[in-house]
């Protein structure tokens, strides 16, 4: 793939944390004009990241030993404000995904449909016995499994959720969405909605109102989270009640 100079540039510049707003508005208008582009631009920022866990790996001290909470905080009030520009750019990304969803046909509504990008290669998955949901229907227990491409979910209280693969989540109730892994954005449309909750294998994120995005990786202990509107909470995975963070806010956590 022969990539755009001009692009090569700018994602260094991004990485680097010197872009500024007009060089950041001329990124965003290249990732949408071509998937291509995005692709590059999402490697990049992955190797990065790959990058800067391999050089603090040495402050583990023992092979797989988890890291003092001190040292997590502290690198998380270092990393939030570099982060800050993720937002912007998985803002990008979600726009992209939207203007590409216009084109699929809308479903009936039910517990919780899906449409799907067409180059989208998935698995979709029922827990239990008895009658199970035909076509794109995810009931409590349902399992999904993205391979590549993208998939629009519709939840109950006007939740909508964009995933692009690779990604694995699970339907645990009408208000709780379980994600092992991959990129999402989430938009609750409703008050009934408030309290819709993303489980992630250390965190829970739970919607006081809003609009945010989480990126899962596979066998990775760092979540990111993106609140784009309104604010979240973040609880332990045995739900004892976290930190509030309002928008517009990054971090890794």
């Amino acid at each position: 793939m022969n990539t755009d100079p001009n692009l090569e540039l700018l994602v260094a510049l991004y990485i680097e944390g010197k872009c500024g707003s007009e060089q950041l508005n001329e990124l965003s208008s290249l990732l949408l004009r071509e998937e291509g582009n995005r692709r590059y631009f999402l490697e990049m920022v992955l190797l990065d990241r790959d990058l800067e866990v391999l050089g603090s790996s040495g402050q583990r001290g023992v092979a797989g030993s988890p890291l003092p909470v001190e040292l997590v905080l502290q690198r998380q009030r270092r990393r939030t404000v570099r982060n800050a520009l993720l937002a912007a750019a998985a803002v990008v990304l979600v726009s992209a995904l939207m203007l590409w969803m216009q084109m699929v046909p809308k479903r009936e509504a039910a517990l919780a449909s899906f449409r799907i990008t067409p180059d989208s290669i998935y698995e979709l998955t029922h827990a239990g016995g008895g009658k199970q949901p035909a076509g794109n229907i995810m009931a409590v227990g349902s399992h999904l499994v993205i391979n590549h491409g993208a998939v629009e979910l519709n939840l109950p209280y006007e939740v909508r959720a964009l995933i692009e693969g690779p990604a694995s989540l699970a339907l645990h109730d009408p208000k709780t969405v379980k994600l092992d892994y991959g990129h999402a954005f989430f938009e609750v449309g409703s008050k009934e909605g408030r309290g819709f909750t993303v489980i992630s294998p250390h965190q829970r994120v739970v919607d006081l109102g809003t609009a945010f995005g989480v990126d899962v990786k596979p066998h990775r202990e760092a979540v990111e989270l993106h609140v784009f509107q309104g604010k979240v909470r973040v609880d332990s995975t045995k739900g004892v009640m976290g930190e509030v963070l309002s928008a517009p806010h990054s971090v890794l956590l």
